[in-house]
């Protein structure tokens, strides 16, 4: 599930290069709303399947549960919802980058976690989620309902592909801490994304990326 255009063209792309038994229908429609099953059937796509499978999704919904019940509905009898969710914070960065005071890493992270809760309390409709995921999809009605985290694991040096997600990773950063960090922490960051600059993180050689990210995954009656 995604909003963006584009990859949703490449899903459908990609698919079709897989198997060409496979037929795509790319949707847009909005979890959270419940107008989501007649936007399907105006696409002429099934409204329900063996799997649905909703990745970094669910987070974003201003009711997460009814977002969930609105996704379990999509699901055959003996078909699963998998959510993924974040699980572990990215790590990119040594506790000590040489800039400013050691720890910066950390501080960002809190600065980002505290840009999400501020987005969920301003979010239009927000209500919050008092509990795990795996009890979340229980509550929804899925059954033998588990969980299970996956690494993602690229030690320094790194080159390429992990290269770039490492300096998206600290863009990402920078966006959500502006007033929410200090001076100094915002300074050593844009050192960092500076390309012309003695301290450019895509010149480094000891910055590398690791994350776990977490499915959830139930089962409808």
């Amino acid at each position: 599930m995604d909003t963006a255009p584009q990859l949703l063209a490449a899903a459908g792309d990609r698919v079709k290069r897989v198997s060409d038994r496979v037929a795509v229908h790319a949707v847009q429609a909005d979890a959270g709303e419940d107008s989501l099953v007649e936007a399907l059937e105006r696409a002429g796509a099934p409204v329900q399947a063996d799997l649905v499978f909703a990745a970094f999704v669910v987070h974003h919904l201003p009711d997460q549960l009814a977002g969930l019940r609105r996704l379990a509905k999509l699901v055959r009898p003996g078909g699963r919802l998998a959510v993924v969710e974040f699980g572990l914070e990215t790590r990119v960065l040594p506790p000590d980058v040489g800039l400013g005071e050691p720890g910066l890493e950390a501080r960002l992270i809190a600065g980002r976690e505290d840009w999400f809760r501020q987005m969920r309390a301003e979010m239009t409709g927000s209500v919050r989620l008092p509990i795990g995921w795996g009890k979340a999809l229980s509550e929804v009605g899925l059954a033998e309902v588990r969980s299970w985290s996956y690494l993602v694991d690229r030690p320094a040096p790194v080159s390429g592909a992990a290269r770039q997600a490492v300096l998206r990773r600290l863009q990402f950063l920078r966006r959500d801490a502006e007033n929410r960090v200090g001076a100094a922490d915002l300074a050593a960051l844009d050192q960092l994304l500076d390309e012309s600059g003695e301290h450019y993180a895509g010149n480094r050689d000891d910055v590398y990326y690791l994350t776990a990210n977490t499915v959830h995954l139930g089962t409808r009656p």
